[in-house]
């Protein structure tokens, strides 16, 4: 062949193999793009939006685990159960996993329902919670999981979610849970080793260090059983339980939930309540025990925000602002007599919520009796108002609230407190 055509042959031969060697990289850059961006889209469908319950308005970011493939009750129905009309048995649900994440057994799960218009919005409603169980691998439907939990409302084709965290967090949760679990089982040392781990995994979990002081409560009551002066043990202030809740209420924005926040609050106005008493026996006015009735007060006006009409957090309220007005009830000093009186309006506003509500207790009576009785003697013998103010709160204090205390406390079997005894004794003498 001629050198001048075989040179034009080679010529075209390497345009060619040029031109499919772009065409190629083109493909593969194209391919590369569609699949970056089909992950991309995979994995926010994996993100869903999820609403703890139908009180929340703003949901929690989770991420998807699988979905629920069937349920089945865990074993047979025991008929000596006292309550034979209602089936309390946990059921247990196989779950196919669908987002290759790292899980662990022991490990909680949320059920979330799957409404019409999930696909558009991604978000849902937790139905049900689940403990992970085990994991295996299933010949047709791969990667599953078995958990178990008390799941009624849950269907076949419901989502199983878990709430978006960093690995400490999630680790964290668990060790949290294990540790609630040795509580409620009663191995109290091995629950104290689960709140540690929790804690030093993220030291800034509210509701490892509420379930903490919880847990030091036990043990020091435990303390207090052991011991055989009793006089002495009853007076050991709750140190490290105060501790423990004092952390949790300064990380308290950080509750997952208000019922468990709503609960601590409890917890720690109880606590706090304890400490009072123990250290305003023992201390002197400038040592400042009050201190403790300002955090009850400032705990329980959080907590009535979470509801605004809990029994228990508006008797603690009373309680902590009459004990307020009788510990400035000699001051004179304009700024505490000024706290004086707003403790007083403030105890009788939420006193008398209290008693025209239907649920009332032995400790409602128990404060009204005190307070009231209080106000009795602040009044003046010598002047026509007050007299008739007197006479008022006489009369409440004998028809009104005596009696029910004392039909209270013989339903609880307590015995009664005598200082209650006295006013009730002196009262009735005039």
């Amino acid at each position: 062949m001629d050198p001048v055509l075989s040179n034009i042959f080679s010529q075209k031969k390497r345009r060619k193999l040029f031109s499919f060697s772009l065409l190629f990289l083109f493909f593969l850059l194209f391919s590369f793009c569609l699949n970056s961006h089909s992950l991309i889209a995979d994995q926010k469908a994996k993100i869903l939006y999820i609403f703890p319950n139908f009180h929340s308005l703003i949901p929690e970011k989770m991420e998807l685990v699988g979905t629920v493939q069937s349920k089945t009750k865990e074993g047979l129905r025991s008929k000596q159960f006292p309550l034979e009309e209602y089936d309390l048995r946990q059921e247990k649900v196989i779950i196919r996993i669908t987002n290759h994440i790292k899980l662990q057994k022991g490990e909680s799960l949320y059920i979330v329902e799957k409404n019409q218009d999930h696909d558009r919005f991604r978000n849902g409603m937790i139905i049900g919670k689940v403990q992970v169980l085990s994991f295996y691998d299933g010949l047709l439907q791969g990667p599953s999981l078995i958990g178990k939990g008390m799941l009624a409302k849950v269907k076949v084709g419901h989502f199983a979610v878990r709430p978006l965290r960093n690995h400490k967090t999630r680790t964290a949760l668990f060790f949290k849970n294990q540790g609630d679990f040795h509580l409620s089982d009663g191995s109290l040392e091995k629950a104290l080793q689960s709140f540690l781990q929790s804690l030093k995994e993220n030291p800034e979990f509210p509701e490892a260090h509420s379930s903490l002081g919880s847990l030091r409560i036990l043990l020091s009551q435990k303390l207090v059983d052991s011991n055989q002066n009793t006089r002495l043990a009853s007076s050991l202030l709750p140190v490290e339980a105060i501790a423990s809740y004092t952390q949790a209420w300064k990380y308290r924005s950080k509750f997952r939930y208000n019922y468990e926040k709503l609960h601590f609050f409890q917890n720690y106005m109880e606590t706090l309540f304890k400490a009072w008493e123990i250290r305003s026996r023992e201390a002197s006015r400038e040592e400042g025990p009050v201190r403790y009735l300002e955090r009850i007060i400032q705990a329980g006006e959080e907590a009535l925000q979470i509801d605004p009409k809990h029994h228990i957090t508006l008797s603690s309220l009373a309680q902590a602002h009459y004990e307020t007005m009788k510990y400035y009830s000699r001051s004179s000093s304009p700024k505490e007599r000024k706290i004086h009186d707003h403790s007083q309006k403030q105890a009788d506003k939420y006193l008398k919520s209290l008693l025209s509500s239907e649920e009332k207790t032995s400790s409602v009576f128990h404060t009204a009796i005190l307070f009231y009785f209080y106000r009795y003697q602040e009044l003046r013998d010598d002047i026509a108002d007050d007299i008739k103010l007197r006479s008022q709160i006489r009369e409440m204090i004998l028809k009104k609230i005596y009696p029910y205390y004392h039909l209270y406390l013989d339903k609880r079997k307590t015995t009664p407190d005598p200082r209650i005894e006295r006013i009730a004794k002196l009262l009735s003498s005039k």
